[in-house]
C-alpha cells in the first residue's frame, strides 16, 4: 500500500503505483520507469504445469505428499493405477497437484520458521492466519528492480515474522485487506494492464499464503506469459520450497539479519541464520532466477549487512544482489534506539562498495541486461 513520508529534507513513496508517475517525476525530474524483458518466447514455468496431466485412481487428497510429488515427477508418464476401472481414474494438472499439497501442508504448518505445527483449518496459526487468504488491492509498482518492473503485485497479509519496523505491520488486522478472490485478481490485472505496461505478476509475502498463490495461478488466462515473481522473507520452512520452486520464476527475497541475536531482538525470531542459509541453499536451484534484497539497517553495516555480503558471496555466480537505502522507521522502530532513524549516504555507499569487494552483482549495474540470458 502507497505511503508517502517526510523525513527531515527527504520525501520517500513506498511502493509507488503507475498512477503516480507524475507525482514521482515531479519529486525527482530524473525518475524514469526502468524495465528490462525476458525475451518474446518466454513461458512462465506454471503454465508448463497447468498442461502436465496426471491420473490417480482415487482423489488427489488421499495420497500423501511424498507419493504426491512423485506423481508430478512422472507426470504424462504413467497412471497410478492402470488396470482399475475408467470411470474412477481422476485426472489433474501438475498445477492442480500442487495445490492439494500446499492444502494438505496447512493441516500441521511448517511453512514458516515458527514451525508452529497448528492445524489452520481449525485455528490461526502463530503467523495470524487459518486457511483463508487475505490481501490488499493489487496494484502496478513502478519502481522495482529493472529485471521484474512495472510489477503487477498483490501483497498477502500474516506473518511469520515480527519486524519491529515492518511498514505494513500495522496493516496485518486491519480491515483494509480483502478476502483473497482468485476472479477478482485477474479482473484487476485486465483492467490495469490496459492503462499501464506490466512485466511481472509478483505475489508479496506468499510463504503463508502459497495455497493462495496456486488458486490464482490455476485461473490464469491461457495466455498470460509474464514471469512469477515470489518476494519472501528468509524464514521460510522448506516444505515452502517444495512447493514453490516448482511454479516460480524469479526470487526476490529479503535477507535481513546478519545473526542470530538482532533477529531476535528486532523480529522476535528464532534459529533466522539456518533458514536464511536454507532458504539461499534452495533457491539457487531448479533454473529460476533470484534477486537477493538487503535493506541496510541503520548502526547495522558490522554485526548484520557485512556478514550477509560475505554469505552471499558463496552464490555470487547464481544471484543478483539488490541494495534498498529506503529503510523508514516505522511501527515500533522508534523504541530501539539503533534503528530509530534512516541510514546515512555513507552507510548505504559502504555496504554497495563492499558488495562489489566480494564480488556480487548488483541488479542496478551495467550489466543487469544480461538477467534473462
Amino acid at each position: 500500500m502507497t505511503n508517502i513520508y517526510k523525513i527531515h529534507n527527504e520525501l520517500i513513496v513506498h511502493d509507488p503505483t503507475h498512477d503516480q508517475l507524475t507525482l514521482l517525476q515531479n519529486i525527482d525530474p530524473g525518475f524514469r520507469v526502468e524495465s528490462i524483458r525476458p525475451g518474446s518466447g518466454f513461458v512462465p514455468r506454471f503454465q508448463d504445469l497447468r498442461r502436465q496431466r496426471i491420473t490417480l485412481d482415487r482423489p488427489a487428497f488421499d495420497f500423501d505428499i511424498p507419493e504426491l510429488l512423485s506423481a508430478i515427477e512422472q507426470s504424462d508418464k504413467s497412471v497410478h493405477c492402470h488396470e482399475c476401472d475408467p470411470d474412477k481414474i481422476h485426472e489433474y494438472s501438475a498445477l492442480g497437484i500442487l495445490f492439494v499439497i500446499a492444502c494438505k501442508r496447512l493441516i500441521d504448518c511448517t511453512l514458516c520458521g515458527r514451525q508452529c505445527n497448528i492445524n489452520r483449518y481449525e485455528k490461526a496459526g502463530q503467523c495470524g492466519l487459518t486457511t483463508t487468504p487475505f490481501n490488499i488491492d493489487p496494484f502496478i509498482h513502478i519502481a522495482e528492480e529493472a529485471p521484474i518492473n512495472p510489477a503487477f503485485v498483490i501483497s498477502y497479509s500474516g506473518c511469520g515474522m515480527g519486524c519491529v519496523s515492518c511498514i505494513e505491520r500495522a496493516l496485518y488486522k486491519s480491515s483494509d485487506y480483502l478476502k483473497t478472490d482468485h476472479k477478482a485478481f485477474w479482473e484487476r490485472y485486465a483492467r490495469l494492464k490496459q492503462e499501464h505496461d506490466i512485466n511481472t505478476v509478483e505475489f508479496s509475502n506468499l510463504t503463508e499464503s502459497v495455497h493462495s498463490v496456486l488458486d490464482i495461478l490455476s485461473a490464469a488466462p491461457m495466455d498470460m506469459n509474464l514471469p512469477i515473481v515470489a518476494n519472501v522473507h528468509l524464514y521460510s520452512g522448506k516444505p515452502l520450497y517444495e512447493i514453490a520452486l516448482r511454479f516460480v520464476d524469479v526470487w526476490l527475497v529479503d535477507f535481513r539479519y546478519g545473526n542470530d541475536e538482532c533477529a531476535k531482538r528486532l523480529s522476535g525470531i528464532d534459529n533466522y541464520m539456518e533458514y536464511a542459509r536454507l532458504g539461499m541453499d534452495q533457491i539457487k536451484g531448479f533454473g529460476s532466477r533470484s534477486i537477493v534484497r538487503i535493506l541496510v539497517l541503520p548502526n547495522h553495516l558490522d554485526c548484520c549487512l557485512k556478514p550477509i555480503v560475505d554469505i552471499l558471496s558463496e552464490y555470487k555466480d547464481r544471484i543478483w544482489v539488490s541494495i534498498l537505502g529506503q529503510y523508514i522507521p516505522e511501527h515500533n522502530a522508534h523504541r530501539f534506539e539503533d534503528i530509530n532513524r534512516r541510514p546515512t549516504v555513507e552507510e548505504i555507499r559502504a555496504l554497495e562498495e563492499y558488495s562489489r569487494k566480494r564480488g556480487l552483482r548488483l541488479v542496478d549495474s551495467v550489466h543487469a541486461d544480461r538477467f534473462w540470458e
